[in-house]
C-alpha cells in the first residue's frame, strides 16, 4: 500500500498585536521616577522629552524659569517643581505623545523584523518537513518557536508548534507529535485563530493515520473539515476531504475514498491548489490500482505526474513515479516496473524523503521475487524494513515483514514465512489496515497448503477471502479462491477444485491480472486430467 503524504500548508502568520501598551499615565510616572532618579541613564528614543524633564536638578535651581516664567522659590527639591509641570504640561504631555509613538514604532518595527525573520525560518522548515528532511527542519521550527514567544506572538508559535509535532510524527515519536499538536490546538482555541486550532486538528488527523487508528483519525478530520467550512479556508477544507480518502483507501472502503478524493480534486481545481489537485489524482490512481483496473489508475497517476513536474514537487512525482511501477508490475513488465521504481528511489533519496525511499525499495523487493531472485528481493526489503523502523512507519514495516514471509514460503522455508506472516499479520490488526491483515491471513494458507495441513489452509483462506469481499479487494478475493482451488485439488475434490479455480478465474480477467489468470488455468487444467 502505498503511503500518502500530506502537503504542509505553511501557516499564514498574522500579527498578534495584543500587546498592552503602556498608558500615558504610568509612562509619565515612570518617566518621571527615571529621569530624578538616574538622570544618565533615560534612553535616546526618550530624549525627545525636552530640557524641561531631560535634567530635573534644574528645576530646583531657577534655571529654566524661561520657560515657564517665574517659579515661586522655597520648594526645593525635585518634587517641588509642581508649578512648573502644571504650566507646561500640555508640551510635556505632547513630547511624551512623540516619544510614546516612537517607542510603539520601535517595537513594532522590532516585531516587523522579528516576524520576517521568523517567516522565512517557518517557510524552510515547512520545505524540509515535505521532504521528509525532519532532523534539518527541526531547528528551523525550535528557532520561530523561541521568536514567537519571545515577542509574544501566539500566532506564530502555534504555527511553530505544528511543525514541531509534524516532524516528531514523521520520526515516528507520535506521542511528542501529538505533544506539540496539542500545545498549537490549544494556542489556537484561546487566541480565536480558527485557522491555527483547524490545522492542529488535520495534523492530528494525520498522525492517527500514520499510527493506523483510524476512527481516531476520522474524528479529528471531522473536526477540521467542520472548520475549514465554517470559516471558508478551502485549502483547510480540501485536505481534509483529502485525509479521508487516504483513510478509506487504507481501510480498502475503495467507493467512499473515491467520494472523498472526487470532492478534494474539485476544491483543488477550483481554488488553484495545484498541490492538492495533483496529490487527489494520486489518490486515485492508488485506488485503482488496488482495484485492479490498470488503465484507470495510469491514466491518473500521469495526470499527477504531469502536475509534479509543473509545479516543481519533487514528492508528488516520485510517488507518481512509483505508481507507475506498481502498475507495470501488477502488468508483469517487469523491466518496465524497474525503471519507474528506479525513478522513484532516485528521487527520494535526492529530497530525503524516507517513506518514499523505503515503499520503491520495497518495489524493487516485489519485483524480485516475482523474478525468483530471492537474495536480491531479501536485500531491497531488508533496506525497506530498516527504514520503516527508523521512521516509525507501522504500514511499511507490515508490508516489508509480507514480502519477507512471501520470500521465504517461496524458499520453502516454512518456519521462518509463518514468523514474518504472524508479525505483519499482528500490525495489521492493529492499525485496522484489512488489506495488510487480508494478504497476511492468505500467507498463512498457503504455508499450511504446502505443510499439507488442509484444514488449517482453508480456515486462513475462509478468513482472507471474507476480508477481500467485504472491501473489495479482488485480488485479494480471487487468490484466496485460487488458494480454495489448490486444497481441493490436494483432497481430489476435483469438482469443487474447478469451481473455485473457474471463480477465480473470472475475477482475474475483470480485473486484468495475468499472473493470476495463468494460475487459475493451470488449475482448471489439472482438475480436468485427474478427473478423466
Amino acid at each position: 500500500m502505498l503511503s500518502l503524504k500530506r502537503r504542509v500548508v505553511i501557516i499564514e502568520v498574522q500579527m498578534q498585536m495584543n500587546k498592552s501598551k503602556i498608558s500615558l499615565t504610568l509612562l509619565l510616572t515612570l518617566l518621571t521616577l527615571l529621569t530624578l532618579c538616574f538622570p544618565g541613564s533615560a534612553s535616546s528614543a526618550l530624549s525627545r522629552l525636552g530640557s524641561a524633564t531631560s535634567d530635573p536638578r534644574r528645576l530646583s535651581t531657577g534655571k529654566h524659569r524661561e520657560i515657564g516664567g517665574a517659579l515661586p522659590v522655597g520648594n526645593s527639591g525635585p518634587f517641588g517643581a509642581g508649578s512648573v509641570l502644571a504650566r507646561t504640561l500640555d508640551d510635556v504631555i505632547e513630547d511624551i505623545n512623540d516619544a510614546l509613538e516612537d517607542f510603539n514604532d520601535a517595537i513594532e518595527d522590532l516585531e516587523e523584523g522579528s516576524i520576517e525573520e521568523a517567516s522565512l525560518l517557518l517557510e524552510e522548515g515547512y520545505s524540509l518537513l515535505e521532504r521528509e528532511q525532519y532532523g534539518r527542519a527541526k531547528p528551523y521550527f525550535q528557532q520561530s518557536l523561541s521568536i514567537g514567544r519571545e515577542i509574544g506572538n501566539r500566532g506564530l508559535e502555534g504555527a511553530s508548534l505544528i511543525g514541531l509535532g509534524l516532524v516528531y510524527a514523521g520520526q515516528g515519536q507520535y506521542e511528542q507529535g501529538k505533544s506539540y499538536l496539542q500545545q498549537s490546538l490549544k494556542i489556537g482555541r484561546e487566541i480565536g485563530n480558527r485557522d491555527l486550532e483547524g490545522l492542529s486538528l488535520f495534523g492530528f488527523g494525520g498522525v492517527y493515520l500514520e499510527q493506523g487508528q483510524y476512527e481516531r483519525a476520522k474524528s479529528y478530520l471531522q473536526q477540521s473539515l467542520k472548520i475549514g467550512r465554517e470559516i471558508g479556508n478551502r485549502d483547510l477544507e480540501g485536505l481534509s476531504l483529502f485525509g479521508f480518502g487516504g483513510v478509506y483507501l487504507e481501510q480498502g472502503q475503495y467507493e467512499r475514498a473515491k467520494s472523498y478524493l472526487q470532492q478534494s480534486l474539485k476544491i483543488g481545481r477550483e481554488i488553484g491548489n495545484r498541490d492538492l489537485e495533483g496529490l487527489s489524482l494520486f489518490g486515485f490512481g492508488g485506488v485503482y490500482l488496488e482495484q485492479g483496473q490498470y488503465e484507470r489508475a495510469k491514466s491518473y497517476l500521469q495526470q499527477s505526474l504531469k502536475i509534479g513536474r509543473e509545479i516543481g514537487n519533487r514528492d508528488l512525482e516520485g510517488l507518481s513515479l512509483l505508481g507507475f511501477g506498481a502498475v507495470y508490475l501488477e502488468l508483469e513488465q517487469y523491466e518496465r516496473a524497474k525503471s519507474y521504481i528506479q525513478q522513484s528511489l532516485s528521487i527520494a533519496r535526492e529530497i530525503g524523503a524516507r517513506s518514499l525511499e523505503g515503499n520503491s525499495l520495497l518495489g524493487f523487493g516485489d519485483v524480485y521475487l516475482e523474478l525468483e531472485q530471492y537474495e536480491r528481493a531479501k536485500s531491497y526489503i531488508q533496506q525497506s524494513l530498516s527504514i520503516a523502523r527508523e521512521i516509525g512507519a507501522r504500514s511499511l514495516e507490515g508490508n516489508s515483514l509480507l514480502g519477507f514471509g512471501d520470500v521465504y514460503l517461496e524458499l520453502e522455508q516454512y518456519e521462518r514465512a509463518k514468523s514474518y506472516l504472524q508479525q505483519s499479520l499482528k500490525i495489521g490488526r492493529e492499525m485496522g489496515d484489512r488489506e495488510l491483515e487480508g494478504d497476511s491471513l492468505l500467507g498463512f494458507g498457503k504455508v499450511y497448503l504446502e505443510l499439507e495441513q488442509y484444514e488449517r489452509a482453508k480456515s486462513y483462506l475462509q478468513q482472507s477471502s471474507k476480508i477481500g469481499w467485504e472491501i473489495g479487494d479482488l485480488d485479494l478475493a480471487g487468490n484466496s479462491l485460487l488458494g480454495f482451488g489448490n486444497v481441493y485439488l490436494e483432497l481430489e475434490q476435483y469438482e469443487r477444485a474447478k469451481s473455485y479455480f473457474q471463480q477465480s478465474l473470472q475475477i482475474a480477467r475483470e480485473i486484468n491480472n495475468l499472473e493470476l489468470e495463468t494460475m487459475a488455468q493451470e488449475g482448471l487444467q489439472r482438475s480436468n486430467q485427474r478427473l478423466f
